[in-house]
């Protein structure tokens, strides 16, 4: 699949990153920015009978197993989880996404079935 970046879609945000099929591996800069705000994330976990982590590193390339995640995000199985930050999470370096089935740093084994994210930044 891959991550698609739509830019100028709302006043809060003017970035929106979709990406279905997000596995261990990930994307690097999803947001094509150095530094902004996320506002919102849903994660379409619906399926998949076990619950998935979306992990989120402020770093314009670093991404998956190994790596740190400086946000992450559990994805309830069978249901879309949708995550409202308030005065948004600021990232100074970058957005680098990925999706795995444990919440252990190292871990980078994808989802059985495909995760869709969505997520409203700038």
């Amino acid at each position: 699949m891959g991550a698609t970046t739509r830019t100028s879609i709302t006043e809060i945000g003017g970035i929106l990153i979709s990406a279905s099929g997000i596995d261990g591996t990930g994307y690097a800069n999803v947001t094509a920015n150095s530094s902004g705000t996320i506002y919102m994330l849903d994660i379409d976990n619906t399926k998949n009978t076990t619950d998935v982590y979306f992990k989120i590193k402020d770093h314009g390339s670093n991404v998956g197993a190994g790596q740190t995640p400086d946000w992450m995000f559990k994805g309830k199985a069978g249901v879309v989880t949708s995550y409202v930050f308030n005065t948004g999470l600021a990232y100074a370096a970058g957005v680098s996404i990925w999706c795995t089935q444990m919440a252990t740093v190292a871990n980078n084994t994808a989802p059985t079935n495909a995760v869709r994210i969505d997520m409203i930044a700038s």
